[in-house]
């Protein structure tokens, strides 16, 4: 049977299983992670010697101007134009004037961008090609305000259209540029390119350039029609060149046809696979063809080999590495190339699909360690991104043979995996849109039977009946993903009814492989049709208390991506619903329908950003709408629902909100005053991590922030100075409220104190022993020389772990080392050489001192590489400490393990360094395990004393 999720009552509403439960409805929205991982741009070394025959569009100059007078240029449209490389020029160009080159090709967010660029201390020129408005979210002005503030540029290629971007309607703005359709350069630039190029395949044709380029417009036309004529045995004839203009001057992609039909059957192959990784990194486009022929080519084609770039040189009319990427020139290219060759290699493509469905399953596993393929988590979301693009190219042209594949995916317990088959059935949607709804009409009523007779589900074996109705489980909720990607494809507010129809046949199923999937389609379909999903929504989907979290963040981004009215007029369709609807005020605990619709709008209210442009509803109007809500009802759920919203208004708005809240706040009882307290504790806590210029970082919970060694330095956060202000008022509940939230930040603070004070004794100690040393050189009359690099606790807690495998004499090296190491934040990479310094005769201690190092560094390590041998207590320790320990730290955990239990001489504090790196907070349960694992008969002991308590209580039921 498979694991549900039953629709729940008040008192449960803040456990409902996973990401959205109405206690912490947009967690993952709001509260991003200021420790998040940072991208890393590369510098370009690229010199002005390889543009040497670079043609210079007409509109290059132009260029030039924006690109230093705005500082930030978005260069769009014309998407068979190269604008990576035209941006590489100008950057190059750029380069030449001092400026330092730096390039990326993806990144996670606008946070990371934006924190990469803000730490580049030299003035510099950024590369991000292929950028959309979404992986900035959306904060262009933002970005540009950044750049300017540190005197930087930056230049950006995009393939999305100007209206995407979302700038300030009917004004034009300065920082786009858009590449002509045509004319893209003079008749001189093209002659010159025509005649290099013509140069270099050897051509002496009987026709003027003059006369050629009349007829082409670009360099790709040019590039295509030297390739025909290169390609063709009679090269001489006016019919060839007559034919090969034609062909090339045509602005779509009709060329390809006549061009790779003239391909030998190796270059065919190589051409069909590329394509089939078409938008990879080029790291992944080689590997992955390596991968494909040597599992499925090889055998078929002896004359197969390995590719390189000088491959991709005769193609580079249809290829383009553009950044870090392999792309096809033309729109749709993949799927045109994968059309041709069905006629001629259809075998080739059906014997290549399984090993691309490994492919993906290996993209998933964090053991699979192909640097070109999976170096990062980028790379490994790009493929799949790629394959399921790939796979989807194939299915148009044949579902039957891409039918098992895809179901094996979409069986997959994973949403990321699932994704691969949702965006792959989901890209059919312009090119067949009835064969997306067959397909998941066959899936849906016919899977089920097909999957429980594979596994004889009817013959009595439990086991297997479960896992096939896992594995249907799992395929529903692919098509519920399907579903909500295909929905994407429509215009804003007509969505298909195929559409909703297929949701509400998902609506009453409790599975909760099927819910969670169905909350994220919900959340992104309500996202782009509020209108279109009103009725469904309040009618249907707000039966249910688990859909309430989903519908507002839709609403949310919906508000934020245009469609603020529509979302307006939503929510007041709703509150006038309610209104019809029969309440039950001697029910104050219930939960029922009417209090979900009522959540909704709750919840929504809470996080629209009332201070950008967006002001279709109003910070007045929204509080207007809540103290109605609170005035009428007496639910306790709907009451505490509306004091949270406040809070986090608030706490958003501060002043202007003042005046707002004195008649909401009054009328609350105290457990409400007790959560209004806690709710501004909270917001004391965020706003702390935003603080920075402390002496000292502290971990509190799950909050980390910096900590002043004397408090009244510590600038004061927002709520602080809010409740400043409510404190010194007339209002005797906002006062009270105000003393109360003093309260909690000052047993904070008192906690912060604790655990600085060790610090600051140590700091002490360390300032008076480099007091007394300057006192003896002043008394010999010499300076004090107080170059040293100080290695702290962390550094003797490496040294005593490495000291077992290193000789003794050389640790005071090693301490060096290590401490000059973490100064200059030496990278993983190069820790193998730099601690061969260490001993360069002996590599086997310098291996064993290189994982620890890696160990204390970033955890990257092979665990059989670990010189310290595991043994029962160890194993005891990780037997213990693993119940608390996240997942993603277990490595580290059991890399720690044999190294702590069996070195003797740690301090408290030196081994509370190795606990951080395990787990950085809440270390309770961790410290007790490795107590109990070093004293096995204590731990011996209190099992006996266990199981002696247990025996006494179970006696008398036996």
């Amino acid at each position: 049977m498979a694991e549900t999720i039953k629709n729940v009552s008040a008192p449960t509403i803040k456990k409902i299983k996973g990401n959205y439960h109405v206690g912490d409805i947009f967690h993952t929205v709001n509260n991003y992670n200021s420790r998040r991982r940072k991208i890393q741009f590369e510098p370009v070394t690229t010199g002005l010697d390889i543009f040497a025959d670079y043609p210079k569009p007409h509109f290059l100059d132009e260029i030039f101007k924006r690109a230093r007078t705005e500082q930030l240029l978005l260069v769009g449209g014309n998407s068979g134009f190269n604008k990576g490389q035209l941006l590489k020029y100008v950057a190059v160009n750029l380069k030449t004037e001092g400026l330092e080159v730096k390039e990326c090709s993806e990144f996670e967010d606008f946070y990371s961008l934006s924190t990469a660029i803000q730490e580049e201390s030299k003035r510099s020129v950024f590369i991000l090609y292929n950028i959309t408005a979404e992986a900035i979210s959306y904060r262009f002005a933002d970005l540009k305000s950044l750049i300017r503030t540190k005197d930087h540029i930056l230049l950006g290629s995009t393939e999305a259209t100007y209206d995407s971007w979302m700038f300030n309607d009917g004004v034009d703005n300065p920082s786009w540029f858009q590449i002509p359709e045509r004319s893209l350069y003079s008749k001189e630039e093209l002659q010159s390119y025509l005649r290099i190029g013509l140069r270099k395949k050897g051509l002496d044709l009987p026709v003027p350039t003059e006369e050629i380029v009349t007829q082409l417009s670009g360099t790709e036309q040019v590039d295509m029609f030297i390739d025909l004529v290169a390609k063709s045995d009679k090269k001489a004839e006016r019919s060839v060149i007559q034919s090969a203009l034609e062909i090339s001057a045509k602005d779509d992609h009709s060329g390809i046809e006549p061009w790779f039909y003239s391909l030998s059957n190796v270059d065919k192959l190589i051409v069909i696979g590329i394509s089939l990784f078409d938008n990879a990194y080029e790291g992944q486009v080689f590997a992955g063809y390596d991968r494909l022929l040597d599992a499925c080519w090889k055998q078929r084609n002896k004359d197969l080999r390995p590719i390189d770039y000088e491959d991709l040189i005769p193609l580079g009319s249809y290829f383009k590495a553009e950044g870090k990427l392999i792309h096809g020139a033309y729109d749709d290219q993949r799927r045109k190339v994968i059309q041709m060759a069905w006629r001629t290699h259809k075998r080739y493509i059906l014997s290549v699909i399984p090993e691309l469905v490994e492919m993906i399953r290996d993209s998933m596993n964090p053991q699979k360690y192909d640097l070109d393929l999976f170096g990062s988590m980028n790379h490994r979301l790009r493929l799949r991104s790629v394959l399921s693009d790939t796979l989807s190219d194939i299915g148009l042209q044949s579902f039957e043979d891409i039918n098992l594949p895809l179901l094996i995916i979409a069986s997959n317990d994973d949403m990321v995996v699932q994704l691969v088959t949702a965006e792959a059935i989901s890209r059919w949607k312009p090119f067949d849109e009835d064969k997306i709804y067959e397909v998941l009409k066959i899936w849906q009523e016919d899977t089920a039977k097909r999957l429980l007779e594979s596994t004889d589900g009817r013959n009595g074996k439990k086991d297997e009946n479960k896992e096939a109705a896992t594995l249907l489980s799992n395929v529903r909720g692919t098509i519920a993903l399907t579903l909500c990607l295909t929905s994407y494809y429509e215009k804003e507010n007509a969505l298909s009814p195929k559409i909703t129809g297929l949701l509400l046949e998902f609506l009453h199923n409790e599975e909760a492989a099927i819910v969670d999937r169905m909350q994220f389609a919900v959340e992104n379909i309500t996202a782009r049709h509020p209108t279109a999903m009103n009725h469904l929504l309040r009618d249907e989907f707000l039966r249910y208390s688990y859909y309430i979290a989903p519908i507002s963040k839709g609403l949310v981004t919906a508000y934020y991506n245009g469609l603020s009215s529509e979302v307006r007029a939503v929510l007041y369709d709703w509150l006038a619903h309610c209104k019809e609807m029969k309440d039950r005020p001697e029910e104050r605990d219930r939960f029922d329908h009417r209090e979900s619709i009522l959540s909704a709008v709750i919840y929504t209210l809470k996080y629209l950003d009332y201070e950008t442009g967006h002001k279709t509803i109003t910070i007045a109007e929204a509080f207007g709408i809540l103290e109605e809500l609170r005035k009428n009802n007496h639910n306790i759920n709907i009451r505490q629902f509306v004091l949270d919203a406040i809070v986090q208004l608030i706490g958003v708005m501060f002043y202007s909100t003042e005046q707002l809240t004195i008649k909401l706040i009054p009328n609350i009882d105290a457990s409400e005053r007790e959560e209004m307290v806690w709710g501004f504790r909270e917001k004391y806590l965020t706003q702390r991590q935003d603080l920075e210029g402390g002496e000292y970082y502290t971990h509190f919970g799950d909050y980390e922030f910096d900590t002043w060694s004397k408090p009244d330095n510590r600038p004061r956060t927002p709520v602080e100075k809010m409740l400043a202000e409510w404190k010194l008022g007339n209002n005797t509940v906002l006062t009270q409220i105000a003393l109360e939230s003093f309260v909690e930040f000052q047993e904070i603070e008192a906690t912060e104190r604790r655990l600085i004070d060790g610090f600051e004794k140590e700091k002490t100690k360390e300032e008076k022993e480099k007091e007394k040393k300057r006192l003896e050189y002043e008394k010999k009359g010499l300076p004090a020389y107080e170059g040293e690099i100080k290695g702290g606790i962390e550094t003797e807690a490496f040294v005593k772990l490495c000291a077992p495998f290193v000789d003794q004499n050389k640790l005071p090296l090693l301490r060096s080392m290590y401490s000059v190491a973490v100064f200059k934040n030496l990278k993983e990479e190069g820790a193998d050489e730099f601690i061969t310094h260490l001993d360069d005769k002996d590599s086997s201690m310098v291996k064993k001192v290189v994982f620890i190092y890696k160990l204390f560094r970033n955890g990257n390590v092979q665990l059989s590489d670990n010189p310290a041998m595991s043994s029962f207590k160890s194993a005891l320790f990780v037997t213990l400490a693993s119940t608390t320990v996240p997942v993603q730290n277990k490595k580290l955990l059991k890399a720690f393990a044999p190294l702590l239990v069996s070195v003797e001489g740690l301090t408290t504090e030196e081994r509370n360094v190795v606990f951080t790196k395990i787990k950085s907070y809440k270390q309770g349960w961790l410290k007790t395990s490795f107590t109990l694992a070093k004293n096995p008969i204590l731990f011996l002991l209190i099992c006996i004393v266990v199981l002696y308590l247990v025996f006494k209580i179970l006696k008398p039921i036996f």
